[in-house]
C-alpha cells in the first residue's frame, strides 16, 4: 500500500512478482531513474525522449526476446495457405445486414494473425468461419485447398480449434481433468497416452492442483486457461482464440502467449481476436483490421500503429508504450524501436538517477506537444461510413409504436379475454385478418408474423385434432369415423377449429404488441399511468430482457459444444458397437439437461 510512486517505483520488483502488469509510465520512470511517475502520455514522452538522448542506443529489443519468432511469410507465393476464404459473407438470422460481407483472406502456416476492430465489426463471426464452426451464407472456405464442407467432421474438430470469449460455454466435463479428457476423444488414443497429455496440459496451464474441481467453480482466469489448454491438446493446425488473455494476470498472459507462439513456430496457424493492441504489437506477425463486416487493413503491427486513419476507422488506440514512443518522435527525439511494454522492459535503465526525478509542468508539455495526436480524437464520419449506416438505419417508428404502451397493453388483454368466449371459427379468422392488416400498416409483413407464429400453429394443430377426435357427441350428431374411443364428427371439427384459430389469433395480437412496444417504455408507462409498483416494474423489465439473452447464450453453447467435437465423436469406436449405441442414446437423451445446466450456470 502507498502512493503510486511508492508502489510502482519504490516496490517495482514486488509488484512484478505478484503478476501485476506494470504501467508503461512506471517503466518510463524506471528507465530515466526518476522517483516520480509521469502523469500523462505527454510527460512520459518527454521523459522517454530525454532518457534516449542521454543514453547510448541499446541493442534492438526484438533480438532479446526469449520466445521463438514465428515465421513471417510476407505473402510468399510458394507458401500454400492453410485456410482460404473467398468472398465469404455471413448474415445472422433476422438481421437486416451481413455481419461479414465479401471477405477474401488467406492464412499460411507459421502466421500469428491478430483480428482487431470495434465491437460488432464482425471479428468473432470471421473467426468462427476460419475455424469451420459456422458455414458462410455466401463464398467458399478452403482448408489446405479442399472445400471445408468436404472435410469429415471429426477431422475438422481435430485440426481446427476455436476458443470462445466466454469459456463456460464450452465446458463438457464434470471436473477439470474430465473436461480435458473430453477434448482428446477426437484423437482416439489409448487411456495411458490421454492421461500423459492431460497431465502435461494441467501443468502448462498451472491447474495441477485443480484437476478434480468442477470447471464452473474456477476463477475467470483459470477458466480461460482451461479452455485454451483443451484447444491445444490435439495440436491443431488452426487455432482461433477470442480474447485469450482476458482475465489473466501478467505472468499467465506471458505463459499463455509463449505456448501459442511456440505452436506457431512449429507451423500452426494462430488467429487471435483481441482488443489488446499491446499483445498485437508484441506477438502478431500480421494484423487484420475490420469495420462494418469488411477488412479495411491487412498488414504488419508496425504499419497499423503508424496509421492514424486506420486506427480511427477501426475505433482503436495505440497501446500505451507505442503512444509514448509516437509522441516522443513527434517532439523530434531519436528513440529505439518501441511498440509494446515488453520492448520498454528490455531497455537498459539509467544508472544514475536524476535528483528529484524529471517533473514537467502541464503548460510546458502542452507548449511542446501542441494538439494531441489524431488517434485520440473522436472518429470523424466519412462518406463510406455514412452510406453504410444509412443502408442499415432502422425505419422510423410506426403509428402503433407511438401509441401509449399501457393503453395497448389493456386493449390486448381485453381482446384476449373476450376471445375466450368465442366458440365459432369465423370470429378468430376475422380477428386474425384484422391483425395482419394492422401489422402491414406498421411495416411488419404477414410472412414475418406467420414465421413467428409457427410454434403456436403446431400446438394449435394438435389442439384441433385432439378436440375433433375426443369431443362429446351431441344427441343426433352423425359420426363420420370411429375407432375405439376415438370418433370424428362435424361438431368436433368445428369445436377443434374454433379453439385452434382462437389460440392463433390471440397469439398474433400478443405478438403484434410485442413487436411494436419498447419494453422499457412499457414498464415506465405501467409505473406512471398504470400505478404499477416500480419494484414490480423493474422485475418485469429484467425478465423481459433476460429471456432473449438466454436464447443467444444457448446458441453460443451449442456452437461451443460443436467445437469440442460433441457432434462428431464416434462412440462405437471408443466404447464398442453395443456400448457405443447405448452411449450415443444416453448422450442424446441427456443433452438438453447438460445444456440447461450450462445455461443456468452462465446466467447466474
Amino acid at each position: 500500500t502507498g502512493t503510486p510512486d511508492e508502489v510502482f517505483i519504490g516496490n517495482r520488483e514486488v509488484v512484478r512478482s505478484l503478476g501485476i502488469r506494470m504501467p508503461v509510465w512506471a517503466s518510463v520512470a524506471h528507465l530515466s531513474g526518476s522517483p516520480h511517475l509521469p502523469r500523462s502520455d505527454d510527460e512520459a514522452a518527454v521523459t522517454f525522449g530525454e532518457w534516449a538522448r542521454g543514453s547510448h542506443p541499446p541493442a534492438s529489443p526484438g533480438g532479446q526476446h526469449e520466445l521463438p519468432t514465428p515465421n513471417q511469410n510476407d505473402g510468399d507465393p510458394l507458401v500454400s495457405p492453410r485456410i482460404a476464404l473467398g468472398g465469404v459473407s455471413f448474415r445472422h438470422a433476422g438481421s437486416g445486414r451481413d455481419a461479414v460481407s465479401g471477405v477474401s483472406l488467406t492464412c499460411a502456416p507459421g502466421e500469428l494473425v491478430a483480428i482487431v476492430g470495434a465491437n460488432g465489426a464482425g471479428k468473432s463471426t470471421l473467426g468462427l468461419m476460419l475455424a469451420g464452426v459456422v458455414q458462410p451464407t455466401a463464398g467458399t472456405v478452403l482448408l489446405d485447398g479442399t472445400p471445408i464442407e468436404q472435410v469429415a467432421g471429426i477431422e475438422q474438430r481435430r485440426r481446427l480449434r476455436y476458443v470462445f470469449q466466454y469459456p463456460e460455454h464450452q465446458f463438457v466435463g464434470q471436473t477439470v481433468r474430465s473436461d480435458l479428457e473430453a477434448a482428446m476423444r477426437v484423437e482416439q488414443l489409448d487411456a495411458h497416452a490421454v492421461s500423459e497429455r492431460v497431465d502435461d496440459a494441467l501443468r502448462r496451464a498451472d491447474l495441477e492442483g485443480l484437476a478434480r474441481a468442477n470447471p464452473f467453480t474456477l476463477s475467470h482466469g483459470q477458466k480461460r486457461r482451461l479452455s485454451v489448454a483443451g484447444a491445444l491438446l490435439t495440436n491443431p493446425d488452426i487455432l482461433v482464440l477470442d480474447e485469450p488473455t482476458f482475465g489473466q494476470d501478467d505472468h499467465h498472459t506471458a505463459q499463455l502467449m509463449a505456448t501459442v507462439t511456440r505452436r506457431v513456430a512449429d507451423g500452426c496457424t494462430a488467429i487471435v481476436i483481441t482488443h489488446d493492441l499491446d499483445l498485437v504489437a508484441c506477438h502478431a506477425t500480421r494484423v487484420i483490421g475490420m469495420r462494418d463486416g469488411e477488412i479495411i487493413f491487412d498488414g504488419t503491427p508496425a504499419n497499423l500503429l503508424e496509421s492514424d486513419s486506420v486506427l480511427r476507422s477501426c475505433s482503436l488506440r495505440r497501446p500505451p508504450a507505442a503512444e509514448v514512443a509516437w509522441r516522443a518522435r513527434q517532439l523530434g527525439f531519436t528513440i529505439p524501436p518501441v511498440a509494446c511494454r515488453q520492448d520498454l522492459e528490455l531497455l537498459r535503465p539509467t544508472v544514475d538517477a536524476r535528483s528529484g526525478g524529471l517533473r514537467l509542468t502541464g503548460p510546458y508539455v502542452a507548449n511542446l506537444i501542441g494538439d494531441p495526436p489524431a488517434s485520440s480524437r473522436p472518429r470523424e464520419p466519412d462518406q463510406t461510413g455514412a452510406q453504410l449506416i444509412g443502408t442499415d438505419r432502422a425505419p422510423s417508428d410506426s403509428w402503433l409504436e407511438r401509441r401509449n404502451p399501457t393503453i395497448k397493453f389493456g386493449v390486448v388483454v381485453a381482446l384476449g379475454f373476450m376471445m375466450t368466449f368465442v366458440f365459432n371459427p369465423l370470429t378468430p379468422i376475422v380477428w386474425l385478418g384484422v391483425v395482419m392488416a394492422v401489422a402491414r400498416t406498421t411495416g411488419i409483413g404477414p410472412g414475418r408474423l406467420v414465421r413467428l407464429l409457427s410454434p403456436v400453429a403446431v400446438f394449435a394443430f394438435s389442439l384441433l385434432w385432439t378436440n375433433a377426435f375426443l369431443s362429446l357427441v351431441p344427441s343426433g350428431e352423425r359420426i363420420l369415423w370411429q375407432w375405439g374411443p376415438f370418433h370424428l364428427t362435424v361438431h368436433g371439427l368445428m369445436q377443434g377449429s374454433a379453439l385452434a384459430l382462437r389460440g392463433i389469433s390471440t397469439a398474433a395480437m400478443g405478438l403484434l404488441f410485442i413487436l411494436t412496444t419498447d419494453p422499457t417504455l412499457l414498464v415506465v408507462s405501467l409505473v406512471q399511468h398504470g400505478r404499477l409498483p416500480y419494484r414490480w416494474g423493474y422485475a418485469l423489465l429484467a425478465g423481459y430482457r433476460f429471456m432473449p439473452g438466454l436464447a443467444d447464450e444457448l446458441v453460443q453453447i451449442r456452437l461451443a459444444r460443436r467445437v469440442r467435437g460433441e457432434d462428431v465423436t464416434d462412440e462405437r469406436a471408443i466404447y464398442g458397437s453395443w456400448g457405443g449405441g447405448l452411449r450415443r442414446w444416453a448422450n442424446g437423451f441427456s443433452r438438453p439437461f447438460r445444456e440447461l445446466r450450462i445455461l443456468l450456470t452462465v446466467a447466474i
